[in-house]
C-alpha cells in the first residue's frame, strides 16, 4: 500500500443530472460523495496526497489533452491537481449542472483523468484512483477501444472506481468472470424501465471497464452510506524495527517489527493569536524564563531574578533535600545498551507469562520477505513454540543507547501467515503491589452460594456473543459484538464529526452526539429479558442502603466547656471499652485492630502452622486457571507431612481438620475428583500404617465426597461426580483393630523425680 494518492474525481454536469429524483437531484446527490472524499483526505489523509476535479459534460472545454491533441470536447479541469484543502470543498459547493445540453464522452474523461495523473506521478510511488460519479446519460463513444484502454490501466496500476447516481440503486455486483468477453456479456435487470437505453449501455460500458482494470462500481445510494462510515486514520507500514533476532551467537533470523496496536490520541491543537491583524501571522511562539525568586527582583521578574541557562542546572528529590546534577553528570549517569539489538533470553511456558503483565503498545514480528532462510527459520520457531505452548523472552533496545525492554514474543498461526506477537514486560519497578486485607478475615465478607451464582448467571446473560443467548435464534450465525475492528473511540469520532463542521462553519453549533456514538456507550446487552432478571436478582442478594452523613456543627468552645468535653470523651470509651469486650466474646465477628487489617503478612507457600488460612489466601488471588488443583497437591503433601513428621499422636488432629477443610473448599469449588483420589491414597497409606489415625477419621466421619454433598449445598452436581451414598458408606466400612486394654502398671516408689519431666 501506498503512502500517498494521486486523486482525480469526474464530476458529472449534464442535464440529466439536474433531475430531481425524491428530495434531491443526482447532482446534489454526487456532491455530497465529492464532499465526504475531500473530508476523508482532510481528517486522515497524508501530507502529500494529492486531488484534482473534472467536469463532464461542461459548457467549457479546458484541459490537457484538448490543448495537445484535440477533440475531448466539454471536459472542464474545474480544480488542478493539489492538496486537498477547504478551496477545495468550497469549489465542489459552487459547482452547477449544464442546462444547455452539451455533452461529452464519459470514456475521454476517463482519460484525461489518467493523464493529468500519471504526469505528475511519473516514476514516483503513488496509489492512482479514478471516480467518477454520473447517471450515464451521455453516449460512450469508440466502444471498441475499451480493452486496450483497460489494459494500459493495468499497466500504469490505475483504479476506476464509479459511482451510479441512477434509479437502479439496487444493482448487483458482477465479480470477474472468464465468460465474459465483451460489454454486451454484461447482464442488467431494467428496473421496470426507469432507466433509457443509453444509461443501461453505459453501465455495462463502465462495470465490463472497471471489471478489466480491476476497479468498482457502487450505487450512489451505497457509495453515500459507505463514505458516511465512521473511519480510522490510516497507518504508514512502517517497520519500527528491521535487524536481526539472535537466538544464539552463531543463529540470527532477519526479522522486521511492525506496531499492531497503540492508544490513538487526539490530533495535535496549535495555538493562534486573536489580536493579529492578518489571517496568515496568527502563529503564537512561547517563551519561558526561568526566575529566581530568593533573588532580588525575583518576584517579579526582574533584576537579578531572570537566570539564563548557564546559571541553572537539574536536581532531584532525595528525601528533604535536592541533589543536583549538571549537564556532563547527567550524560555519564545515563544507561549506555550500546548498539541496537534484539536478543533472546531464554523460553519458558505460556501459562506462565499473565496477561495483565503487558505494557505499552503491541507489534508485530515478521520475517524479511528478501531472505528465504529467515521466514524458514521464523516460521520453525513460531510453530514448535506453539506446539509446546512456550515463548520466547527477549531483550530489545530498538534504537543505540536505547532503554532496553524486556519482551515477550507469543506465536501466532493464523491463515497462510506466522508471526509472532510482541509484548513488554514488566520490570520488578514497575509492578505495582497493594497489601490489601483477605475477605476471609471476617464471615460477613466472604459471598454465599447463592451470590456467587447470580453472579455468574449475570456473566453468561452478558454474553457478547448473541446467537449463544437461549433466547436467540438457532439458526443465527454466531457474530461478535464490540468487535475492535468496528468499535470506534466516541471521543475521535466526535471531534471529527464537529471538526467538519466547523471547517465549512466556524459559527456553526456544536453537533450532538451520533446514534452510532451513543450505541458505545450504551451496550445493549443490558436490555436482554435475561440480563435484567440477573441484574434485578442482584439488587436483591445485595441490599445497599443510604447511610446518611452525621452533619457536625462546628462551633467555638469557651474554656469552661472543656471539662465537659473530656468527661464525655472518657465516658464514651469506657462504653466502646465494654461493647469491645461484648464482641470480643461472640466469636468470628469480633472486630479486629487497624494494624491488622492494613499490615497483612504476605503468604508465598502453604506451611504447617496455619495451612487452611494459608490455603485460603494463596486461593484468594485467582492468579492462575489451575491455581486450585496446585494448591490442592501442596495442601496434601501438608497433611502428609503433619502425620509424618508428628511426635505421637500430636499431630493427628490438625492434619484431619486439614482434609475436612479441603473436603469443603472441593464441594463449594465444585472440584471433588481431586479430593477423592488423594483421600483413596491416604486410606492405602495409613488404614494399615496407622491405624490409630484411621479410627479417627471414621469417627469423625470423613469419606469422599458423593453426589448427595452437592444437593445438600444446593449445588448442581458436576458432570465427573459418580461416587453415590452407598460407595461412601463402603469407603468407610473396614474391620478395626480393637482398642488396647489399659494397663494397670505398679510404679515403684522409688522413682526418681526426673521422670515427671519425661
Amino acid at each position: 500500500v501506498m503512502a500517498k494518492e494521486a486523486m482525480v474525481i469526474v464530476l458529472d454536469v449534464g442535464k440529466s443530472m439536474g433531475e430531481l429524483h425524491g428530495s434531491m437531484t443526482n447532482l446534489d446527490k454526487a456532491k455530497s460523495a465529492c464532499r465526504l472524499l475531500i473530508q476523508q483526505k482532510l481528517l486522515f489523509g497524508y501530507k502529500q496526497d494529492m486531488a484534482a476535479i473534472l467536469l463532464l459534460n461542461s459548457s467549457t472545454t479546458n484541459n490537457v489533452c484538448h490543448e495537445e491533441h484535440g477533440g475531448y470536447d466539454c471536459i472542464e479541469e474545474h480544480v488542478k491537481l493539489s492538496t486537498p484543502s477547504l478551496d477545495l470543498l468550497e469549489c465542489i459547493d459552487n459547482v452547477q449542472c449544464n442546462e444547455s445540453g452539451v455533452s461529452g464522452d464519459p470514456l475521454d474523461a476517463i482519460l484525461v483523468s489518467a493523464e493529468i495523473i500519471m504526469s505528475f506521478v511519473g516514476t514516483k510511488k503513488y496509489t492512482k484512483r479514478i471516480f467518477m460519479l454520473t447517471d450515464g446519460g451521455t453516449a460512450i463513444n469508440d466502444a471498441d477501444q475499451l480493452d486496450s484502454i483497460a489494459q494500459s490501466f493495468v499497466d500504469n496500476d490505475i483504479q476506476l472506481n464509479c459511482i451510479l447516481m441512477n434509479k437502479n440503486e439496487h444493482a448487483d455486483d458482477h465479480d470477474a468472470d472468464d465468460a465474459i468477453e465483451s460489454w454486451r456479456d454484461i447482464q442488467l435487470d431494467n428496473d421496470g424501465g426507469g432507466r433509457s437505453a443509453v444509461q443501461i449501455e453505459n453501465e455495462k460500458m463502465l462495470r465490463y471497464f472497471a471489471l478489466r482494470c480491476h476497479g468498482n462500481v457502487f450505487s450512489g445510494q451505497s457509495a453515500i452510506a459507505m463514505m458516511s462510515e465512521l473511519r480510522a486514520k490510516s497507518v504508514l507500514m512502517r517497520p519500527t524495527f528491521s535487524g536481526y533476532l539472535e537466538v544464539s551467537a552463531s543463529l540470527r533470523i532477519a526479522c522486521k517489527m511492525y506496531c499492531r496496536c497503540r492508544e490513538q490520541a487526539l490530533p495535535s491543537l496549535k495555538k493562534e493569536s486573536l489580536l493579529s491583524s492578518s489571517a496568515d501571522n496568527t502563529k503564537v511562539e512561547m517563551n519561558r524564563k526561568y526566575v529566581n525568586k530568593f533573588a532580588v527582583g525575583g518576584a517579579d521578574g526582574d533584576g537579578d531574578g531572570d537566570r539564563d541557562e548557564t546559571e541553572r542546572v537539574k536536581s532531584y528529590l532525595y528525601g528533604q533535600e535536592r541533589i543536583p546534577f549538571s549537564e556532563n553528570d547527567e550524560s555519564r549517569l545515563s544507561y549506555h545498551s550500546g548498539e541496537r539489538h534484539f536478543k533472546c533470553l531464554y523460553f519458558c511456558k505460556a501459562s506462565l507469562i499473565a496477561r495483565h503483565y503487558f505494557m505499552a503498545s503491541s507489534f508485530v514480528v515478521l520475517p524479511d520477505t528478501a531472505s528465504a532462510r529467515a521466514q524458514l527459520l521464523l516460521s520453525c520457531f513460531v510453530r514448535s513454540l506453539h506446539e509446546k505452548q512456550m515463548v520466547m523472552l527477549c531483550r530489545l533496545v530498538s534504537r543505540k543507547n536505547a532503554p532496553p525492554k524486556f519482551v515477550v514474543l507469543q506465536p501466532r498461526i493464523k491463515s497462510g501467515q506466522e508471526l509472532f506477537i510482541l509484548n513488554e514486560l514488566p520490570f520488578f519497578e514497575d509492578v505495582r503491589k497493594f497489601p490489601f486485607a483477605s475477605f476471609a478475615m471476617k464471615s460477613s465478607y466472604v459471598a454465599s452460594k447463592a451470590q456467587v451464582d447470580c453472579c455468574k448467571q449475570l456473566i453468561r446473560s452478558m454474553s457478547l456473543m448473541p446467537s449463544a443467548d437461549a433466547d436467540a435464534d438457532e439458526d443465527a450465525d454466531a457474530q461478535e459484538a464490540l468487535r475492535p475492528q468496528q468499535t470506534f473511540n466516541p471521543v475521535l469520532q466526535r471531534f471529527y464529526q464537529n471538526l467538519s463542521v466547523r471547517a465549512l462553519d466556524p459559527q456553526a453549533a456544536l453537533q450532538e452526539i451520533d446514534a452510532v456514538i451513543v450505541k458505545y456507550l450504551n451496550p445493549s446487552v443490558l436490555e436482554a429479558p435475561r440480563a435484567q432478571h440477573c441484574v434485578a436478582q442482584l439488587a436483591k442478594l445485595f441490599p445497599t442502603k443510604l447511610v446518611p452523613k452525621k452533619e457536625v456543627k462546628k462551633e467555638r468552645a469557651h474554656w469552661n466547656q472543656v471539662g465537659d468535653a473530656l468527661d464525655n470523651l472518657f465516658a464514651d470509651m469506657q462504653v466502646d471499652a465494654k461493647q469491645d469486650d461484648a464482641e470480643a466474646g461472640a466469636g468470628a465477628d469480633a472486630d479486629m485492630e487497624l494494624d491488622a487489617l492494613i499490615v497483612v503478612e504476605q503468604v508465598t507457600e502453604i506451611g504447617t502452622a496455619h495451612p487452611c488460612q494459608d490455603f485460603d489466601s494463596l486461593f484468594s488471588k485467582k492468579n492462575a486457571p489451575n491455581l486450585f488443583e496446585t494448591l490442592s497437591v501442596s495442601f496434601w503433601l501438608v497433611i502428609h507431612r503433619l502425620v509424618d513428621e508428628s511426635f505421637g499422636d500430636f499431630g493427628f488432629d490438625k492434619a484431619l481438620k486439614c482434609i475436612e477443610f479441603h473436603k469443603s473448599v472441593s464441594i463449594r469449588e465444585e472440584e471433588c475428583m481431586l479430593f477423592n483420589q488423594e483421600l483413596r491414597k491416604f486410606k492405602a497409606k495409613y488404614s494399615e500404617k496407622n491405624k490409630a489415625l484411621w479410627r479417627e477419621l471414621v469417627q469423625r466421619g470423613i469419606t469422599l465426597i458423593c453426589k448427595q454433598d452437592f444437593a445438600a449445598d444446593a449445588i448442581e452436581v458436576p458432570v465427573n461426580c459418580t461416587v453415590t451414598k452407598q460407595d461412601a458408606d463402603n469407603f468407610m466400612n473396614m474391620e478395626m483393630p480393637p482398642q488396647p486394654a489399659a494397663q494397670v502398671v505398679a510404679q515403684d516408689e522409688d522413682d526418681d523425680d526426673v521422670d515427671d519431666l519425661v
